[in-house]
């Protein structure tokens, strides 16, 4: 039977930088486990915090160096628009990535609620 871990998080939209965007990066020190250990899926979206508001998602495969990521490309190898879009990553077969990096564009006022839930098939 699958399991599924559910984690919330909320970026301020004060913490934004000068280009209005905002940044996070999952991994064991802020999910409390390690994606790559137990989990090999995660399902990703968002509030839809401004009206122009995309974000993007890029992964550290597993046992990688702590700086190495690439990009995950959508179907359509765009952004993808908040509060519509999901993102699903990873596979079911064996674990992908042990970290994932997040980053909110065209943020304004409204802070992003970012949820995550990572799937063990």
């Amino acid at each position: 039977m699958s399991s599924i871990k559910v984690r919330r998080f909320t970026l301020s939209a004060d913490d934004k930088d000068g280009s209005n965007k905002l940044y996070i990066t999952l991994d064991a020190s802020n999910l409390g486990f390690n994606p790559s250990q137990e989990y090999s899926r995660a399902q990703i979206a968002c509030n839809a915090y401004d009206a122009a508001g995309t974000f993007t998602v890029s992964f550290r495969p597993a046992g990688a160096d702590d700086n190495f990521y690439l990009p995950f490309i959508s179907q359509e190898g765009e952004a993808a628009t908040a509060g519509e879009d999901t993102v699903i990553i990873g596979r079911n077969v064996d674990p992908l990535f042990d970290a994932l990096k997040l980053e909110f564009s065209g943020v304004a006022a409204t802070d992003v609620e970012l949820y995550v839930g990572f799937i063990k098939p």
